[in-house]
């Protein structure tokens, strides 16, 4: 919406929700949402740049965009947030290593829905992650390849959806198509997200009662109103004519 037209109803308002949304993603504490948050930032940035710039300038600006950053020792002190020594998350090798193992003993149907705690304990002890920080891994350690490929299924269906999101580069001057590339961007996050936790389906081992599941129902329902959006836009010429 901040690429689109000035135009937009409230513009401004939604300019202050942006900047509140950046502030909260900073409190998460959350590497993997930093993580995500930048592409995100990163992906819509470079569409800006690919419906405004033309390609020499693009290239001079990713350029000195990288030598910045490279010299600016920007990347040794990020670095330090995944820096295993000082942090927590090199475990999780672990933890794939076990999903791989449950698969492996169990392909055709898994371990069942909410059961790698159980066996994750099995194998690796008291000190186990009790989930494999994983959607796919956790598919299909727990449902095996059934349920992986139906997953995969959802997965190529969503990917389909972000290419009827993607508009033209010549109308990216309408505010809607900008609403389009938001959510095509999201997408690809959401599922670059299921290589770090459970983000498309929450599982019994998660623990913590239906705080889990409440996360992770509201993604599907910023899609469903995303889509809704999209089909509106596309309709209201119609409509005015």
């Amino acid at each position: 919406m901040l690429f689109g037209r000035r135009s937009v109803s409230r513009y401004w308002l939604i300019c202050g929700l942006f900047a509140l949304c950046l502030v909260g993603l900073v409190l998460t504490f959350s590497r993997e949402s930093w993580l995500l948050g930048f592409c995100g930032l990163l992906l819509v940035s470079a569409a800006w740049l690919r419906s405004r710039v033309n390609p020499a300038l693009r290239l001079v600006i990713v350029i000195v965009g990288t030598v910045g950053v490279v010299f600016s020792g920007v990347i040794g002190l990020v670095s330090t947030f995944y820096n295993p020594d000082e942090v927590y998350g090199l475990e999780r090798i672990y933890y794939y290593a076990t999903a791989f193992q449950l698969f492996a003993s169990h392909p055709l149907l898994g371990v069942g829905a909410g059961n790698y705690q159980f066996f994750d304990r099995l194998y690796e002890g008291e000190a186990a992650g009790g989930i494999a920080h994983n959607q796919f891994l956790t598919i299909a350690a727990e449902t095996g390849i059934v349920g992986l490929l139906m997953f995969l299924w959802l997965l190529f269906a969503l990917l389909k959806v972000r290419r009827q999101l993607r508009p033209p580069v010549q109308s990216l001057g309408d505010s809607h198509e900008w609403v389009k590339i938001a959510g095509s961007v999201f997408l690809v996050l959401w599922i670059a997200e299921c290589f770090f936790q459970e983000g498309f389906f929450a599982t019994a081992a998660a623990g913590g009662g239906t705080h889990v599941m409440t996360l992770i129902v509201f993604p599907w329902i910023f899609l469903g109103v995303l889509l809704a959006v999209c089909k509106l836009s596309q309709s209201a010429p119609s409509a005015d004519n």
